[in-house]
């Protein structure tokens, strides 16, 4: 029976399995992948809902913090708690991971709430989003499938702070 694993986290993990002897059946294997995309979708849940607990405890488990659902989101991509997202992150979850740009859609939320709040900064939430999506690699300078950069996105906006904090992040990145 030939088995076709798309996802190459789980490729390389049945992979080191079947060398190491722990799948006696085609089947074994299969109902093992099942269970892994199981565990991987539980961890995106868990961090789509902003659950901590639940999140440190899959990770605890060895659920990959870069593995993509059966929809190829990550669960950084799908978290908006910052503590989720801090879990993440020291979990070793990549801000581009799975060929995402999350700092362009957290720019473009953390300006979009300051202008629809009227306020002068962005909330202090975002800011730390964008930090830790910055402490983490992801790059300022990177263009997405349109050509634009974060800072671009800011830009856009007109947000004086947000435009601050990237070109400060991009300088630090150059030296």
């Amino acid at each position: 029976m030939q088995i076709e694993l798309t996802d190459a986290t789980l490729t390389r993990y049945v992979e080191e399995k079947v060398r190491a002897g722990a799948f006696p059946t085609a089947s074994s294997v299969v109902e093992h992948a099942l269970t892994w995309m199981m565990r991987i979708d539980a961890l995106c849940e868990a961090a789509f809902k902003g659950n901590l607990s639940e999140v440190k405890r899959l990770l605890e488990d060895d659920v990959p913090a870069n593995a993509a659902n059966h929809w190829g989101r990550t669960p950084l991509s799908l978290a908006e708690d910052v503590d989720v997202i801090r879990e993440l992150l020291t979990a070793g979850a990549r801000p581009d991971a799975a060929g995402e740009n999350l700092l362009h859609g957290w720019v473009d939320a953390a300006c979009d709430a300051m202008h629809q709040y009227r306020r002068i900064e962005p909330l202090p939430e975002h800011m730390e989003i964008l930090r830790l999506l910055i402490a983490h690699g992801a790059d300022p300078l990177a263009a997405d499938e349109a050509h634009a950069t974060a800072l671009d996105v800011a830009q856009r906006y007109h947000c004086a702070p947000v435009i601050r904090f990237l070109e400060a992040a991009a300088r630090k990145a150059a030296e």
